[in-house]
């Protein structure tokens, strides 16, 4: 035992220069050599690079650009036999999750898919569920245990085998049917804090005769604490596009002809589209066309029931049935921009440092971070040809803070002519004032439908449009406190609701139709939109699990 004082020095004008003192415990010191024995080293360290640069970019002048870098090092050195080190045959808890299932391009309520994962000698299956775009799990978590083994043998394919089917669930004859579509097989690469990589996983799905079926997307988590990181996964998320700097002369040579789109006229015909999930959101944009360029912005932003942030990463490259989120720019029907939506590290609290507050948000409210990004559009099949530079602001709440349905939470289906209780809760809401919604009900069509109008109007899913139907329904309500057993009405979610009519013309036995809700929050308009409705059948909720973990 003794003290330790290493210096470190730098001149150049006192460059460095700094001390440290510490305690040495259980070290043995070695004259003359003076080398250090300790049972464990620990060093880490942040870089903090900062470039500034000053130039016209992509039609901007004298714009200014910060790039801002924080690399982490950790070195661990680890003295052999110190009894610090896991034993080699310890086992731990493998947990296998799977997110989604990416590649089928048909929705039909009478066709629902489940995973099932075989490992360790368990079998673990998640509950069938109907495809939107993609088919989204929310099972708890619990429920993939797949028992314990060693790290020796989770790293040795040999060892374990983790094969992933797809099965079929057709509920169209008298008695339901379980088809295995395929099988695909995953292994653990590596382990970085008990998360087993690549993280997540794509695994593709293949027939009995070798063609892809499908991909599905899992996490496995080798920890006692699984639950804690599947946790903090998952976050309701918010888009939106406070500018969109447009230049003129893009819209001229895209659309030469085009009267609406001249200096001085309103943008209404352009749009932005957000594409994720097999699902294409559809956000309009305001401002006036300028003679050389444009300054708009979205009209709305698009709010998404807390889910697997992990599902917002780029696709790894050649993962099949797996497209990257990505943002395109349409001018009518014409596309006339697009590029794939940046990794953002929704939970990697260095990435996130100041954006909870501060001139990085547009709120410092709890549990809330706003993230943007900016975003070039490129011309299709061009990629060095500048279309548009966008802002995109990622906003992130914690779970019971975020915008999502109550009633229903997953895809259900209604008797024809029904009326149902539909309920909500928003994000930011203030619990005292009274908020103006407007519910409208959007029909699932084939796109030669909406043909008579512009492709930029309407949302669509697995290719197939989705169009107004029916009445709006318009009216004004305070949120309401949820029940909840051990939480005071303070504590507890608020939500709004009402009993949304599915009668009038429009309505056919069969349909499939969403509602989407929106409101206005702190000057800003807000998107909301339901799982799927199949009208026609019981009234009863297609069998789903608990969305919590």
């Amino acid at each position: 035992q003794g003290d330790l004082n290493p210096s470190l020095s730098y001149d150049s004008v006192k460059g460095f220069e700094s001390r440290f003192h510490g305690n040495l415990t259980d070290t043995d010191i070695w004259p003359p050599l003076w080398m250090i024995f300790t049972k464990q080293f620990e060093l880490g360290i942040m870089l903090k690079p900062t470039i500034l640069m000053r130039g016209d970019f992509a039609g901007l002048e004298r714009a200014t650009m910060k790039i801002e870098g924080r690399p982490y090092m950790n070195i661990s050195i680890t003295r052999e036999g110190n009894g610090t080190e896991a034993p080699v045959d310890a086992t731990t808890p493998l947990t296998i999750y799977p997110m989604r299932v990416m590649g089928i391009n048909t929705v039909d309520f009478n066709k629902r898919y489940k995973v099932k994962i075989s490992a360790n000698g368990q079998d673990v299956e998640t509950s069938p569920q109907v495809n939107w775009g993609q088919v989204e799990f929310r099972d708890h978590v619990s429920n993939f245990a797949c028992g314990e083994l060693s790290e020796k043998a989770l790293l040795n394919p040999a060892l374990t085998n983790i094969t992933v089917s797809l099965i079929e669930v057709d509920e169209s004859g008298v008695q339901v049917v379980n088809t295995t579509l395929g099988t695909g097989q995953v292994t653990c690469s590596s382990l970085l804090n008990g998360e087993c990589s690549p993280s997540p996983s794509n695994v593709v799905i293949l027939s009995s005769s070798g063609t892809t079926v499908a991909t599905v997307q899992l996490a496995m988590i080798w920890r006692t604490s699984a639950q804690t990181w599947f946790a903090s996964k998952i976050r309701g998320l918010s888009f939106s596009f406070p500018q969109v700097i447009l230049k003129q002369e893009t819209l001229a040579t895209a659309l030469p002809d085009s009267a609406d789109l001249t200096p001085g006229a309103a943008a209404s015909g352009i749009a932005l589209h957000l594409i994720q999930g097999g699902q294409d959101y559809v956000v309009g944009l305001a401002g006036t066309l300028g003679s050389t360029q444009s300054s708009l912005a979205g009209d709305s932003a698009i709010n998404f029931a807390p889910g697997f942030v992990d599902q917002w990463m780029p696709c790894p490259l050649n993962t099949q049935d797996c497209t990257s989120p990505r943002l395109e720019l349409y001018a009518g029907m014409t596309l006339i921009g697009s590029a794939a939506l940046p990794q953002i590290e929704f939970t990697s609290k260095t990435a996130m440092q100041g954006t909870g507050g501060g001139f990085m948000s547009n709120s410092a409210a709890a549990g809330e971070l706003n993230i943007p990004t900016t975003i070039v559009l490129t011309a299709p099949g061009d990629a060095s040809a500048t279309i548009a530079i966008v802002t995109m602001n990622a906003k992130e709440d914690m779970t019971l803070e975020s915008s999502m349905f109550i009633e229903p939470r997953s895809a259900v289906q209604v008797p024809m002519s029904s009326k149902q209780e539909v309920s909500w809760i928003i994000a930011d809401v203030d619990r005292s004032v009274a908020y103006n919604f407007t519910v409208q009900a959007l029909a699932l069509e084939s796109a030669g439908d909406g043909s008579s109008s512009t492709y930029e109007n309407y949302r669509q899913v697995s290719g197939e449009m989705l169009l107004p139907v029916g009445v709006k329904d318009s009216f004004s309500a305070t949120c309401q406190p949820m029940t909840s057993t051990g939480l005071p009405a303070s504590s507890a979610p608020c939500s709004f609701s009402t009993t949304f009519p599915f009668t009038g013309s429009g309505y056919t036995n069969g349909q499939v139709v969403i509602l989407s809700v929106q409101w206005s929050n702190g000057g800003t308009k807000n998107q909301l939109f339901s799982p799927p409705f199949e009208l026609g059948g019981s009234s009863a909720a297609v069998p789903a699990a608990s969305a919590s973990l």
